[in-house]
């Protein structure tokens, strides 16, 4: 039995023209990595980024350990002959330095470390792991993960942004056209980056990508934020009880009222939509799937809608699926339909940034989260 190492190169040689004489010789051509090699520097240069930057908690922790030592030393050692006890001369202390109301410290390391540094990661040929590489079509792996993660930080970033400018005192309509300023910039930046993939090519502009992910992120902000904005209220009930979930459902009954007719109609259109070709309700990859049965049935509806927009040359050529289920039809996985899903996304961060502002107890935010796992779940 022979094991193949990680970013090897090998040749196999496979002589005879019987199964008697059959004789196979394999040659290594170039030797296979420590496929953990860098998964073990990544987190170890992680663990050393940490203890810097917590290096005062750390000593904190150290002083309070060699506290408690200290003292259980000193009321070993100390035996009172008398009714009066004498007092320790060494009394325990912890010092705490107060933090400056800035940025919410995990927020900013979900986003850069976890999302920004994985992003970064996995365009850059993830490493050759495969484990990183987007799913070719059913599934979920790392890559799969980034944007929804993203999306989700920028709708609690959005929940804490409009907090604060509206106790400063600034109208919805500025903030509204605030929302459309950003998502137009990120759309057009978006695009702009199509613009320079194409450029130099002959077949510019009619090969040009129209959706992008930018594009996502620029239409599923608006759709969530705009929604957001004019059904935000607060609440003037500041205790904390057990069923807040319930009063918040209440409260912010036209926010979820909408978003879910969002939801519902992404789902109407998914599984009901007459599709030329192909049976309803389909969302498999087309090609070679099924025996070949759908060949240019990629992606059902969501394919279908975009090729009716967009056209078939302005969406993206080359689909995970196309090496693997030899798909002649282009799909594009930022397309239309995945907006109204992304939007959503962002709703719930939206939810999870207004968890974080009204409540000040942790027990009381795990609570309302776990309410809410138990429903999604």
């Amino acid at each position: 039995m022979e094991t193949f190492g990680e970013m090897g190169e090998y040749f196999l040689l496979v002589t005879g023209r019987t199964e008697e004489e059959v004789e196979c010789s394999l040659t290594t051509i170039k030797t296979p990595r420590n496929s953990y090699l860098p998964l073990i520097i990544s987190i170890l240069f992680y663990v050393i980024l940490g203890c810097a930057h917590n290096r005062e908690k750390l000593l904190r922790i150290c002083r309070k350990v060699q506290d408690i030592k200290f003292y259980y030393i000193q009321s070993r050692e100390i035996k009172p002959t008398s009714s009066e006890c004498p007092t320790l001369p060494y009394v325990m202390s912890d010092v705490f330095i107060p933090r400056k109301e800035g940025r919410l410290r995990s927020l900013d390391s979900f986003r850069g470390i976890l999302v920004i540094a994985v992003m970064i990661f996995a365009n850059f040929s993830n490493g050759d792991y495969l484990v990183m590489e987007h799913a070719p079509w059913n599934g979920l792996r790392i890559s799969d993960v980034i944007l929804p993660c993203f999306v989700w930080v920028m709708g609690v970033s959005t929940a804490m942004s409009f907090n604060s400018k509206l106790c400063k005192g600034v109208s919805r309509w500025i903030l509204f056209r605030r929302i459309v300023t950003r998502s137009l910039l990120m759309i057009i930046i978006g695009v702009v980056i199509n613009v320079s993939l194409v450029l130099n090519r002959k077949d510019f502009p009619s090969k040009l990508r129209i959706p992008g992910v930018l594009q996502l992120i620029g239409v599923s902000f608006f759709i969530a934020s705009t929604v957001h904005l004019f059904f935000f209220k607060r609440n003037k009930d500041d205790s904390e009880q057990c069923w807040h979930p319930v009063n918040e459902l209440l409260l912010c009954k036209g926010e979820y009222l909408t978003m879910l007719i969002i939801l519902s109609v992404h789902t109407l259109i998914m599984f009901f939509l007459e599709v030329p070709g192909c049976p309803r309700g389909y969302q498999g990859p087309g090609g070679l799937h099924m025996n070949g049965k759908y060949q240019n049935c990629t992606g059902g509806a969501t394919g279908y809608i975009d090729l009716l927009v967009f056209g078939e040359n302005h969406i993206f050529q080359r689909p995970a699926c196309k090496s693997i289920y030899n798909t002649t039809v282009p799909f594009d996985p930022e397309g239309l339909l995945a907006t109204l899903t992304s939007s959503f996304l962002v709703f719930i961060g939206i939810q999870n940034g207004r968890t974080l502002l009204a409540y000040l107890h942790w027990k009381t935010k795990l609570t309302h989260w776990m309410c809410w796992i138990i429903v999604l779940v």
